[in-house]
């Protein structure tokens, strides 16, 4: 199985260079002499201000050979895949709470540990019986969308939910449900089989590109 993660990087913060399954992607103004750049072939590079992380997304679906198994993270965030709570005191700055991703990595010894051959094993035993991995949703005081409103004051949040239903009209009431929620998966940070990859960016591309335009 195979399996590769990509890392968007829009700043300097340290990573690990002789890790061989995450490839680090530089986006917008930043540049890395090591890290490829989402800005070749078909790209949307442009938009990386108002798509942030997609745009890496965007040009691993359209220019990378795909691995069996697919990732993304942040240059600072990774899945914590734990598999008790030992890890939890050995990695020191995690969030505890609702949700278990590695934050703000700057330390050596978690940075290696979540980088490791070690981990990309613990990966790959995992999709013996998953199709996906992803963050904890993390939960709000407000609704998903009084919660948006509070820090993006733009239309866009209810532009995006009606083509999400234009578009998948048999499933209005599964929408209606998520989205009179308080909790949401706050970051798009993921790792996916490569059909379920494939499937996510048919899918969620063209609601992208409708909204922002």
């Amino acid at each position: 199985m195979t399996i590769e993660i990509y890392q968007t990087f829009h700043r300097e913060f340290p990573y690990n260079k002789n890790c061989k399954w995450i490839t680090p992607v530089a986006v917008g103004n930043y540049q890395h002499p090591d890290m490829i750049r989402d800005d070749t072939g078909d790209n949307i590079a442009h938009l990386n201000p108002y798509f942030g992380e997609f745009s890496t997304m965007y040009w691993v679906w359209k220019n990378r050979p795909l691995a069996d198994i697919v990732g993304f993270y942040h240059y600072r965030r990774y899945l914590h895949l734990r598999s008790d709570d030992t890890n939890f005191e050995w990695l020191g700055k995690i969030d505890k709470g609702t949700h278990y991703q590695v934050d703000l990595v700057n330390e050596s010894h978690m940075l290696d540990f979540v980088t490791s051959d070690e981990y990309r094993d613990r990966i790959e035993m995992m999709f013996e019986s998953t199709d996906a991995i992803t963050g904890f949703p993390m939960r709000f005081d407000v609704t998903i969308p009084q919660q948006w409103q509070q820090h993006h004051p733009t239309p866009a949040f209810y532009l995006f939910l009606e083509s999400l239903k234009k578009r998948f009209p048999l499933h209005q009431y599964e929408l209606d449900a998520f989205f009179r929620g308080y909790g949401q998966i706050y970051w798009p940070i993921m790792i996916l089989r490569r059909e379920c990859f494939l499937r996510f960016c048919e899918d969620m591309f063209p609601i992208l590109f409708e909204v922002f335009e």
